[in-house]
């Protein structure tokens, strides 16, 4: 690439500089994303002080990743009702891409929905405002991490949802929309811009106003590996509490 305005050239050799010279194991959120996400790929849906949200496919996965600038710790708190309840987030899915509820079709993924459930999990749309309970087979991964920067402690949360286990294709349209808790700081925080004075919730969020994507025709080139699941975590320290093989973790 040949950049003949000096001062482009200049901040762009700035930009290279200090990229090449993050101290050892320090991730630069801003320009590049983390764990194995392709931010120079990656369509940004969102990108506020507080909030970026970006999204990118290939012919196996949709990978969806959030940038929780401000959470830089996994605090837990509780319910109205005295459950405990720590940072979390939900993505939800119009599977389908026609903005409203399609019955066994549409999902809400969620990553850490209480204490308990770590990782990856869902729920299936099944009409009338009701839907499933929280399901854990999902084949995908997904995590909340708090991930080293310059400046600190960043919070990512990360999905990568299988497209075969959601019916699409290459070349379909899905819609979505982010919603993500933190507790400290006290803050709700969705990718669409709605706002509500108080508490609510990800079935709050109004489906006309979700964003929109057409999953690209891409190698299916993804290595899972270097995406964290947070499921892992769970059989790892029931492995460590029971020191044996543990049961299979509760829907």
């Amino acid at each position: 690439m040949r950049l003949t305005n000096p001062v482009i050239a200049v901040a762009f050799a700035t930009t290279l500089f200090a990229s090449a010279n993050l101290p050892e194991g320090k991730c630069d959120l801003r320009n590049n994303g983390a764990f194995a996400f392709p931010q120079d790929k990656a369509t940004v849906l969102c990108d506020t002080e507080k909030l970026r949200v970006s999204a990118w496919s290939d012919q196996a996965h949709l990978y969806v990743q959030s940038v929780l600038w401000t959470d830089r710790e996994g605090a837990l708190g509780e319910t109205s009702d005295g459950r405990p309840i720590g940072d979390h987030s939900s993505l939800i899915l119009d599977a389908d891409g026609d903005g409203k509820v399609t019955s066994n079709v549409d999902r809400t993924y969620c990553v850490n929905p209480w204490p308990d459930l770590p990782g990856l999990r869902y729920q299936v749309e099944l009409g009338k405002d009701a839907c499933t309970g929280i399901l854990n087979d999902s084949q995908g991964r997904g995590s909340v991490r708090y991930v080293e920067t310059t400046a600190g402690k960043v919070r990512v949360d990360s999905y990568v949802i299988p497209l075969a286990e959601i019916g699409r294709k290459t070349g379909d349209k899905v819609r979505f929309g982010f919603y993500g808790i933190s507790l400290k700081p006290e803050v709700t925080l969705n990718s669409i811009g709605y706002l509500e004075e108080g508490a609510y919730y990800a079935h709050s969020l109004p489906w006309d106003k979700f964003h929109e994507m057409t999953l690209a025709d891409r190698p299916a080139t993804l290595d899972l590996k270097k995406i964290p699941d947070g499921r892992d975590k769970q059989v790892a320290d029931k492995q460590v509490a029971d020191k044996k093989m543990p049961l299979e973790p509760k829907p």
